[in-house]
């Protein structure tokens, strides 16, 4: 049975990503939302050729067990991102009406951006949670200012 479009829960897969110096060249914003955009597109068509549960289960450790490796080996740094664009959650109401505000999480240690839409639905929200040191560049990067208006 397929599940439906309005579906959400507690599945989480990982796209992997790998970024190495090829040739010495700093890797632009650009090409880099396109890599991330590549690869999630790449995870969301791979898990729609899944046929069972164990096959998706079997596919999602597969790839787990693969990052944990590389990371405790210190060979990628981890950058987590999570987006909840177009995902209803300004219509949530659990009993005590629909929320003012959708914000990210801060997970100490953990890398993150997380992505939400507005309110009035017509833009997009990043939280961006950093080590110090890393925010301090993402902070300065000419790329981030101008998309940000901060130039």
């Amino acid at each position: 049975m397929p599940v439906p479009d309005n579906s959400c829960g507690n599945f989480i897969n990982v796209a992997l990503l790998h970024f190495k110096e090829d040739d010495g060249s700093k890797v632009q914003l650009h090409d880099f939302v396109d890599r991330v955009y590549k690869g999630i597109k790449k995870m969301v068509l791979d898990c729609a050729k899944v046929s069972s549960d164990d096959e998706l289960f079997v596919m999602a450790e597969k790839i787990r067990i693969e990052s944990i490796k590389a990371f405790t080996r210190s060979e990628m740094d981890l950058y987590m991102f999570n987006s909840w664009c177009r995902m209803p959650v300004y219509e949530a109401d659990f009993g005590w009406g629909k929320p003012g505000w959708v914000s990210g999480l801060h997970v100490p240690g953990v890398e993150m951006v997380f992505l939400v839409d507005t309110k009035d639905g017509d833009g997009i929200e990043a939280w961006v949670s950093l080590e110090e040191d890393t925010m301090l560049l993402f902070q300065e990067n000419p790329e981030i200012k101008a998309f940000t208006g901060q130039e």
